[in-house]
C-alpha cells in the first residue's frame, strides 16, 4: 500500500468519526464538514413519447423535412406505413416519398406547397409514356 493510499484511508476514517465528507480531487485531500456539501442529482433527460419518436425515425430514415413531415400528419398518415410507400427505386411508378407526401397534401388541400415538385411531376409524367415506346420498339425489333 502506497502512502497516499494510507493517507487516504486515514482521512477517510476521521472523516467518518468526525461526520466530515472526504472530497479527492487528484492528488489532493480535503477534508469538508457535511454543511459545506451539497448532492446535486444528475438531470434525467426528457423521454420523447413513443408517439413522437416514430415521426423523427421516420424523417432520419426517408430524408423528410419537418415540413413533409407535418404534411403527413396532417394527412394522418402512419410513419410505420412509409416502407410500403418508399419503394420508388425497384417500382419506377411509384414517386419518391417526400414528393407523395407533397403531392397527397396539395390535392387534399388544394394548395400547392412548393413549386418543384409539382414541375418535377409534370416533366416526369410527360417523359414516361416516349421511354415505354422506346422500350416496345426495342423489343418488337428484336423479336422480327
Amino acid at each position: 500500500m502506497s502512502a497516499l493510499d494510507g493517507k487516504l484511508l486515514l482521512m477517510a476514517t476521521e472523516a467518518i468519526q468526525s461526520e466530515c465528507e472526504v472530497n479527492v480531487l487528484a492528488d489532493a485531500c480535503v477534508v469538508l464538514p457535511l454543511e459545506c456539501v451539497t448532492i446535486t442529482m444528475p438531470k434525467k433527460k426528457k423521454k420523447i413519447p413513443d408517439k413522437l419518436q416514430a415521426w423523427i425515425d421516420a424523417r432520419k430514415t426517408y430524408h423528410l423535412s419537418h415540413a413533409q413531415v407535418q404534411m403527413a400528419r396532417d394527412l394522418g398518415m402512419n410513419p410505420k406505413g412509409f416502407r410500403k410507400l418508399a419503394n420508388h427505386k425497384q417500382e419506377k411508378w411509384k414517386l419518391p416519398l417526400p414528393l407523395f407526401i407533397e403531392e397527397c397534401y396539395s390535392k387534399r388541400f388544394r394548395q400547392n406547397s412548393t413549386g418543384a415538385s409539382h414541375a418535377h411531376r409534370t416533366s416526369r409524367q410527360s417523359r414516361q409514356p416516349q421511354e415505354r415506346r422506346k422500350e416496345t420498339e426495342a423489343r418488337t425489333k428484336t423479336c422480327a
